[in-house]
């Protein structure tokens, strides 16, 4: 029962990574749909969450683009070709972030010229890391955009069986996840991640990083789309 359960929850998470990567192919009037069924389920899971909690923290220092291209390995959403506008350091398992995702996948569809680039900054040990570093292993067989959604989408087990299952329902090689996510090169990713946040300061997760604005905390999607017009041009 219990891995009849597992297979289930996984599906669901999966299908609903798939539905987020055909949005490109649906009607507006269709993608707003799935973003508000999206937005009211988290909104009932999450009680007491609703609304932005965000708060501008500090202004950033250096170049943030040059700063993130150094790293080993950065994910991006939206547009392939798109300027990257915002910069998001995120957890799987912290629930503003998971608010978070599909915000930032409403403004993506609402501004199909710029791009999101995500850093993992998860905690230094138990799941929240294991969900990080899976994640970093699917985008080495090229599949971070949908394994992302799947583990903010919904309730994936996160254990290892879960983690690999995701993988597996996705179409990965789930041996090589499970190795890829285990290497060295992944937890050298996930260190340098850490550096950079340490250098910035960023202690919190979500934090966004707009412009030379550093943003603490979760945003909605039009807020989003203001923050970027105040600060991104700066």
């Amino acid at each position: 029962m219990e891995s009849d359960e597992r297979k289930k929850r996984i599906g669901e998470a999966v299908n609903r990574a798939f539905s987020q990567e055909r949005r490109g192919r649906s009607s507006a009037r269709n993608l707003l749909l799935i973003v508000g069924v999206l937005i009211v389920a988290f909104a009932l899971r999450e009680t007491g969450l609703i609304g932005d909690t965000h708060q501008i923290n500090t202004t950033v220092t250096g170049d943030m683009a040059a700063m993130v291209e150094d790293l080993p390995q950065v994910n991006r959403l939206g547009n392939a070709e798109g300027e990257t506008v915002l910069f998001v350091f995120s957890d799987y398992l912290c629930s503003h972030c998971r608010r978070l995702a599909s915000a930032l996948d409403d403004f993506l569809e609402a501004n199909p010229h710029t791009r999101v680039a995500v850093i993992d900054l998860p905690n230094e040990a138990g799941q929240s890391l294991s969900a990080a570093r899976y994640a970093l292993a699917a985008g080495l067989q090229g599949a971070w955009p949908p394994y992302h959604r799947a583990l903010m989408y919904a309730a994936v087990p996160v254990d290892a069986a879960g983690l690999a299952g995701v993988g597996e329902a996705l179409g990965l090689d789930s041996g090589r996840l499970t190795a890829d996510a285990g290497s060295q090169t992944i937890a050298d990713a996930l260190a340098a991640n850490r550096e950079l946040a340490s250098q910035l300061g960023i202690e919190d997760v979500p934090t966004i990083v707009i412009g030379d604005q550093m943003i603490v905390g979760f945003v909605d999607a039009s807020s989003l789309k203001d923050l970027v017009a105040m600060y991104a041009q700066r």
